[in-house]
């Protein structure tokens, strides 16, 4: 998305928003702006889920602090890239929870002459999907399993 943005601009087009620390600033618009909020911070729910494998880590003190260190800052520099790549491109009147990302990928997959490059988004974001309840349904079971074989669940429930 960043370097199909960067052909975008430089094609001459011209971005929606003005690209000044004023203008990146998202308004305040209600409930909108509330809902795109919550979009975000819920986007970082499950990220705990990796700690049924903390035993298998080498150094797990400083492994897992790392890596959950890590994955924040990047999680939150492709929410904030991406959103800002939509600002620019889609104009607020136009913007959708429901098919914004999309049309972004359409309009920059156009610009290098792919404009069903959106469909590929499409298709990862389905098997993205399908990983993600496998990987939601694993963990918690894989942490249960190691709670109950240590002996802190009640002996019938074990």
């Amino acid at each position: 998305m960043i370097i199909l943005a960067i052909v975008w601009v430089a094609q001459g087009y011209q971005s929606v928003i003005p690209m000044t620390p004023k203008g990146l600033i998202p308004k305040w618009n209600g409930m909108s702006t509330l809902a795109l909020a919550a979009g975000v911070f819920f986007s970082y729910t499950g990220i705990d889920t990796n700690a049924a494998h903390i035993k298998q880590l080498k150094h797990p003190e400083k492994d897992f602090t790392k890596a959950m260190f890590i994955s924040i800052v990047l999680a939150f520099l492709i929410f904030v890239v991406g959103t800002v790549i939509i600002a620019m491109i889609i104009p607020e009147k136009q913007i959708n929870v429901l098919y914004t990302l999309y049309s972004v990928f359409r309009i920059l997959g156009s610009t290098i002459g792919m404009p069903w490059l959106y469909m590929v988004l499409v298709w990862a974001l389905l098997f993205n999907t399908i990983a993600m309840v496998v990987t939601n349904m694993a963990g918690p079971s894989f942490m249960l399993g190691q709670v109950g074989g240590s002996g802190f669940l009640p002996h019938w429930f074990q």
